[in-house]
């Protein structure tokens, strides 16, 4: 009987763990359903649209790695990629510069402060849509509130913010910058209230100046955030489309010109659907690239603090 018993409790544990696999493949396939038919078939999809040469509407043809080659001399595309590049060295540096700052205020614990965190933050759930449309009001030549107040500072007043070349992007960085600070404040926010208060007491003690403390002990030890941050900064910039398409699309002169709204002329306006998925390919071949860079400079640096 000992052994009876003995022998069939494996084939008992075995079935109720046979139940639970089962079980958890049933509730796993909407999420990997969703990512395959979702992200994966469209990843291959577009790698093999690539190599074609295919206008939706005539059959495709197969061009090999044509596309790729083309980009080298595609002028559009090259200026493209200049002028992300000038979004990036503009919007990064601005939001994290921006993020840290509202957040360390806001770890103070002044009067409302929570008030005050609801605020900056509510940006961050409004559609990038709206934000533009708004700051498109803003920004109006005429009878926009930023030249508005600017004439009743007694300052100049008739500044086209969106049409002059040399100031369409930098205010598509500003509104960019507005817009997003509020999400990475939070990020920081949680960061500053993390850090051991004794420390501050401790450099206080030894005579450590606020910026001192700042410097030495906020900074290093923000160090993981600041990492994460920066790596969603850069990855978002290369990925910046909605408030080019509603506030400029483009211009003025393809001043504001990125590589994501090139890719979505390519496709949806010129139907050159090979060239667009080449040129998305690129983008995120360059997007990876630099994550990786950080990473291995700064990264594992980061998370080991």
């Amino acid at each position: 009987m000992a052994i009876s018993s003995s022998a069939q409790r494996p084939r008992k544990h075995s079935r109720y763990a046979l139940e639970e696999l089962r079980w958890a493949i049933l509730f796993l396939l909407p999420t990997v359903g969703s990512v395959l038919v979702f992200t994966v078939f469209p990843v291959l999809f577009s790698l093999v649209i690539s190599l074609l040469e295919w206008n939706v509407v005539q059959p495709p043809k197969f061009v090999g790695l044509g596309n790729y080659r083309a980009l080298f001399s595609d002028e559009e595309f090259i200026r493209s990629l200049k002028n992300t590049l000038q979004f990036v060295i503009g919007y990064v540096p601005g939001t994290l510069v921006a993020s840290l700052l509202i957040a360390f205020l806001l770890s103070l614990k002044i009067k409302f402060h929570k008030v005050y965190r609801a605020i900056f933050f509510f940006p961050t759930v409004i559609s990038i849509i709206v934000i533009s449309e708004v700051w498109l009001w803003i920004y109006e030549p005429k009878f926009g509130l930023l030249n508005y107040y600017l004439g009743k500072l007694g300052l100049p007043n008739n500044t086209a913010w969106l049409g002059d070349p040399n100031l369409a992007m930098w205010s598509i960085v500003i509104m960019s910058i507005w817009a997003a600070c509020g999400y990475y404040m939070v990020l920081y926010l949680a960061g500053l209230l993390g850090i051991d208060r004794t420390l501050y007491e401790a450099a206080g003690i030894d005579g450590a100046s606020t910026l001192s403390q700042f410097w030495y002990i906020t900074l290093p030890l923000l160090a993981p955030v600041t990492f994460f941050i920066v790596t969603m900064l850069v990855i978002g910039s290369f990925q910046v489309f909605g408030q080019i398409y509603v506030m400029t699309r483009g211009g003025p002169l393809h001043a504001t010109d990125v590589v994501i709204y090139t890719i979505y002329n390519n496709a949806f306006d010129r139907f050159l659907m090979g060239r667009a998925s080449a040129q998305a390919y690129v983008v995120g071949l360059i997007m990876f690239t630099i994550t990786a860079i950080q990473w291995r400079f700064w990264g594992r640096g980061a998370v080991n603090e």
